[in-house]
């Protein structure tokens, strides 16, 4: 036998399933790419519904009066009871 003949003896069988395995390896990056790029890109499209106002008045506001303290309450005048008929 001879040389060349021996190493193809021993040669792994070839690999039937390569260009397969490229195909879908290349479509599962492009997947990946695509929700990577939408994550990215979801966030952005909110912040343009964001509206922003101030509000100013033409006239001074002054601030509520101080609350004075309510007068106290004239006490009662304390009529002793009847005496007890004897």
């Amino acid at each position: 036998m001879s040389l060349a003949a021996d190493r193809l003896e021993f040669t792994p069988p070839p690999q039937r399933g390569t260009p397969r395995a490229i195909v879908f390896a290349l479509l599962a990056h492009g997947v990946l790419i695509a929700a990577l790029t939408w994550g990215v890109h979801w966030k952005r499209d909110a912040e343009d519904d964001a509206v922003e106002a101030e509000i100013w008045s033409t006239t001074v506001q002054r601030a509520a009066p101080r609350l004075s303290q309510p007068p106290a309450p004239t006490p009662t005048p304390v009529t002793p009871p009847p005496p007890p008929p004897p």
